[in-house]
C-alpha cells in the first residue's frame, strides 16, 4: 500500500485538513506518500484498521501486515510500516470504535500512541492515558511486539488459539484481527473458551467481553498542551 516518492510535497501529513469522509493521499518527508481513509466525522482521524464486512482475511502473513492489505474503501489494515512512520513523525492519539451484535457502540481512546520500526518488530512503544466505555483492554500490550501467523512473538501461543494477528499479552485481552465477525451466540458471549475457539472478534471489558461485528481503529495528531 505504500508508494515511495522522493518528495511528498504538497501532500498533507495527516487527515486534519480534509472535510469529507473519503480516500486521500498523505505524505511524510523522507518516506513517501500513501492512500488513507479519512474520517472527518471524528474530527480528522486517519483510519488504520477497519472491519465491517468480513470479506478480507486478517489471519495473514507478516509481510502483508507490514505492507498493508485490503481496500481503504472497505475492510483493510494500513500497514505496520506506514503506521510506524506516522507515529514516529509526530505524537498521535489512538481511538478504537467498537460495535457489538446488539448495535451497542463502545470506544477506547488513548492520548498517546506509537509503535517501533521493523527492527523493533513494531512493538507498542507508547500508550497514553485511557478513557472510554469499552475497558482498557490494550494496556497489557504496551511494550509488546506484533505477532502474525508466520512471525510469532507471543509466549502463550495466542496465534494458534485466536487465529489472528495482534500485540498479544495473553489470549483473553483483545482480538480485533481475528477471523470471525459473526460470533452472535449470546448465551456464550462471556465464555472465553468459546470466543477463542471460534476466532471471534472481542475486547475485554472488566469481567465481561464485548463480542464485535464492527471495528474501526483511528489515529490523529495529539494536541500538545
Amino acid at each position: 500500500m505504500n508508494i515511495q516518492f522522493d518528495n511528498p510535497d504538497p501532500f498533507p501529513i495527516n487527515c486534519l485538513k480534509f472535510k469529507n469522509n473519503s480516500i486521500h493521499t498523505i505524505g511524510l518527508p523522507k518516506y513517501g506518500t500513501f492512500a488513507v481513509s479519512c474520517d472527518s466525522n471524528g474530527n480528522g482521524w486517519t483510519v488504520i484498521q477497519r472491519r465491517l464486512h468480513g470479506n478480507v482475511d486478517f489471519n495473514t502473513t507478516w509481510l502483508n501486515y507490514m505492507n498493508g492489505f485490503g481496500s481503504v474503501e472497505g475492510d483493510f489494515f494500513i500497514g505496520l510500516e506506514n503506521l510506524h512512520h506516522l507515529t514516529a513523525y509526530a505524537p498521535f492519539e489512538l481511538y478504537i470504535h467498537l460495535v457489538d451484535h446488539n448495535d451497542q457502540v463502545y470506544y477506547a481512546s488513548y492520548d498517546e500512541f506509537s509503535i517501533a520500526n521493523e527492527a523493533g518488530e513494531y512493538e507498542i512503544k507508547s500508550l497514553g492515558e485511557y478513557r472510554g466505555n469499552a475497558g482498557d483492554a490494550l494496556r497489557n500490550q504496551r511494550g509488546l511486539k506484533f505477532s502474525t501467523i508466520d512471525h510469532q512473538n507471543d509466549v502463550d501461543d495466542c496465534l494458534k488459539t485466536l487465529k489472528g494477528a495482534w500485540w498479544y499479552s495473553s489470549c483473553d485481552d483483545s482480538n480485533l484481527n481475528g477471523p470471525n465477525l459473526n460470533c452472535n451466540d449470546i448465551g456464550k458471549n462471556n465464555n472465553i473458551a468459546y470466543l477463542q475457539t471460534n476466532g471471534c472478534i472481542f475486547w475485554k471489558n472488566g469481567d465481561t467481553y464485548l463480542v464485535l461485528k464492527q471495528v474501526q481503529i483511528m489515529i490523529k495528531p495529539k494536541k500538545i498542551k
